[in-house]
This record gives structure tokens, C-alpha cells and sequence, in this order.
């Protein structure tokens, strides 16, 4: 079992990791989706979550929630 990054631990590598992962290394699937408002981060687009160790945190969390069918 492995345990979940803590704010400093969320580097952009493990973003774009995470981002292959859940859309297959699909790139024009995964740029639209990071060019796109999302309602779960109060309308920001995801690509501005990569700014900060915190930011990165959530966007971290939301695609797990995405990967396990926890978020539409």
C-alpha cells in the first residue's frame, strides 16, 4: 500500500505522470482537459493548479478521485 504525497512531495513530474496514466498518453485528450474550466476547482483550469506545492496537492487528489470513479 502506498501513501499519498504530502504538498511538497507533488512534483509536476508526478502531475504529468498521473496525467498519462488517466488518459492512456492520449496528449490531445489530456491538453484539452487541462485547458478547460472545471467546476471542482471553482472554474480554474487545471494547468494553473501547477503552481504551487499546495495546488499541485489537489490537483494530485482530484485525478486520483477521477482514476477511481470517485469525480465526473
Amino acid at each position: 500500500m502506498t501513501s499519498e504525497p504530502n504538498d511538497e512531495d507533488v512534483t509536476v513530474e508526478i502531475l504529468q505522470q498521473e496525467l498519462n496514466s488517466l488518459f492512456k498518453g492520449n496528449e490531445d485528450s489530456m491538453e484539452e482537459w487541462l485547458e478547460t474550466r472545471i467546476p471542482v476547482l471553482s472554474g480554474e483550469q487545471p494547468r494553473a493548479m501547477f503552481d504551487t506545492p499546495h495546488r499541485r496537492q489537489r490537483l494530485f487528489q482530484i485525478l486520483q478521485e477521477m482514476k477511481f470513479g470517485e469525480t465526473a
